[in-house]
């Protein structure tokens, strides 16, 4: 079963210092918490806080490249565990083709494809 999810902030560990990437269901019941690098850190904090920043980030090369294909991430689902990793799929339209592509959350989290997009959450 899938539970949709937003990206709720991002907490330190208070253990390890290690950033907290933190997902909420929309009824604010369940959180999923997914440990992430600084550098992911810091670009989830600039596109959550819609700061521009004086020249492209990487990811925003990712949106850019989608942009110039039509093409729009429309949900990002968390659907594995492996090796306390957590994996995710980008489901991406592009006209009326549906794409997937898969990747470790970190990859798509910070990216500034929209701060509010939908993240889904199969429990596993």
């Amino acid at each position: 079963m899938l539970k949709e999810m937003k990206v709720a902030g991002i907490t330190v560990d208070p253990f390890t210092n290690t950033p907290i990437v933190l997902l909420k269901d929309l009824e604010e019941k369940d959180i999923l918490p997914i440990w992430i690098g600084l550098l992911e850190a810091s670009s989830i904090a600039t596109a959550l806080e819609s700061i521009q920043t004086p020249r492209p980030m990487t990811h925003d090369l990712l949106k850019n490249i989608l942009d110039s294909f039509g093409a729009r991430v429309v949900r990002i689902e968390v659907n594995d565990l492996k090796d306390n990793t957590y994996y995710a799929i980008l489901h991406i339209e592009m006209g009326r083709k549906k794409l997937l592509s898969m990747h470790g959350p970190a990859t798509p989290l910070p990216s500034r494809l929209g701060p509010g997009l939908p993240y889904s959450w199969r429990r596993v």
